[in-house]
């Protein structure tokens, strides 16, 4: 099985189409191996081919094959193809005729909006520790996606700190805190972002995954030593991208992504290409891109990120910036259903209630103070002072990535350095002083 081991490291390394030549020469072979057949449905689903993967794997579970790894990577390709309820039917029948996975579960259901299955699968336990931690990785990203990044960070820490004493998975952990950390740059919690991606990059064990993911969150929040500059861990075109639309550079980072390594529909990839054409003024492209995101949500979720969320966010602000005042309107009223685990002091909620109201389109005074702090400008590395590391508590939040605004700690920190990307995003940092926050 020295191919599948081959195509197992490939994905683990984020090469996919190498992975899957290998994963097709090892199922050419023979194609009635359980271990190719596994390896393939695998392949496939982390190459983002959900359809073909979800066809295969279902084949093979037809035809007999009753293995609880292919019973999984099938559910999560039909979770990709926004086919909830259809995983979670496979899921029952794997529960009785070969092993549950209530990981698939949490996920399938939250997407499928069935309540009751969620909560069961959040208080479920592991049939052992590997399933445990693949559970509580799961938790993490549920607790990401509906904006509650405390209790979801200390479950990627917990997770992230089973896995690295647990045989068969290393480097697991390194990956994780990536996530997290990946997670919270995306929604501009650059002190959290920060310090988790120096801890994941600084490991021993931290793969390519886990170090490119750490780097991307770095570049996102303007943190040059995780994010890949010069001299920095990691040269990655999506990093390179991050990095040049921090330094207000929005041809640069279109011409890195064109260098990304699969395929241009990858949902990060799209999330930094709509920045890129929103910071040039293309709105109605940058529309175009965050909406292919939103309208494949199960594919955005497989991600391990809260990009759905992001995604919708930047959506409602590309809508303002093409003056669609009732689309922006809707997008946050989206981005309020998703983002419905945080609390009312959060940032993110405070504009979007606002949005959802049209007030940063209409100009009215009940803008939140929150929102009302005039942006700063100037690259995050320019204010970075020869010879000296900083501490990612301060690390600034761009406001590339939200609208300035004040407050202190991770959870509501300021930004003194950073680049405003879009008219849009400058209406709403200028936007007039009204109540206070809810």
């Amino acid at each position: 099985m020295l191919l599948a081991t081959v195509a197992g490291e490939l994905i683990g390394k984020g090469d996919a189409e190498r992975a899957l030549t290998a994963a097709k020469a090892l199922f050419q072979q023979n194609a009635q191996d359980v271990p190719a057949q596994l390896a393939m449905v695998r392949t496939l689903r982390a190459a983002g081919q959900f359809k073909e993967a979800a066809s295969l794997g279902q084949e093979d579970l037809r035809a007999g094959v009753r293995d609880g790894d292919l019973y999984r990577e099938t559910e999560l390709a039909l979770v990709g193809l926004d086919r909830y309820d259809a995983a979670l039917a496979l899921e029952d029948t794997s529960s009785k005729q070969a092993v549950a996975h209530p990981e698939i579960v949490l996920q399938a259901a939250y997407l499928a909006g069935k309540e009751e299955r969620v909560q069961a699968a959040l208080t479920a336990a592991g049939k052992n520790a590997e399933d445990a931690v693949l559970l509580g990785a799961a938790r993490a990203v549920y607790l990401d996606n509906i904006g509650e990044l405390a209790e979801g960070q200390a479950e990627w820490s917990n997770a992230a700190r089973a896995a690295r004493v647990q045989p068969g998975m290393s480097g697991a952990g390194e990956l994780m805190l990536a996530k997290a950390a990946l997670n919270r740059a995306l929604t501009g919690q650059c002190a959290a972002a920060s310090q988790l991606a120096r801890v994941a990059a600084s490991r021993t064990g931290a793969g390519p995954a886990a170090r490119a993911d750490a780097a991307l969150a770095g570049a996102l929040c303007g943190d040059t030593e995780t994010g890949g500059e010069p001299g920095g861990r990691v040269d990655d075109a999506r990093v390179r991208a991050a990095n040049s639309l921090v330094q207000g550079q929005p041809e640069a980072a279109a011409q890195a992504l064109t260098e990304a390594s699969g395929s241009s529909a990858d949902p990060i990839t799209l999330f930094l290409q709509g920045m890129a054409h929103l910071q040039a003024g293309g709105a109605t492209a940058a529309v175009q891109d965050f909406k292919a995101i939103v309208q494949h949500r199960g594919a955005t979720y497989c991600t391990g990120t809260d990009l759905y969320a992001a995604a919708q966010l930047k959506l409602a602000r590309a809508f303002i910036e093409a003056g669609e005042r009732s689309k922006s309107m809707d997008a946050y009223r989206q981005f309020l259903r998703v983002w419905n685990g945080a609390g009312s002091g959060d940032r993110l909620r405070v504009e979007a209630s606002a949005g959802a109201r049209g007030a940063f389109l209409a100009g009215e005074p009940e803008v939140p103070r929150v929102l009302v702090a005039a942006a700063a400008t100037g690259s995050m590395a320019r204010h970075t002072v020869p010879g000296r590391r900083r501490e990612a508590s301060e690390i600034p939040t761009p406001a590339w990535l939200m609208p300035n605004q004040g407050g202190g700690g991770a959870e509501g920190q300021g930004t003194d350095s950073a680049v405003v990307t879009s008219a849009a995003e400058r209406k709403v940092a200028h936007a007039p002083a009204g109540s206070d926050i809810e």
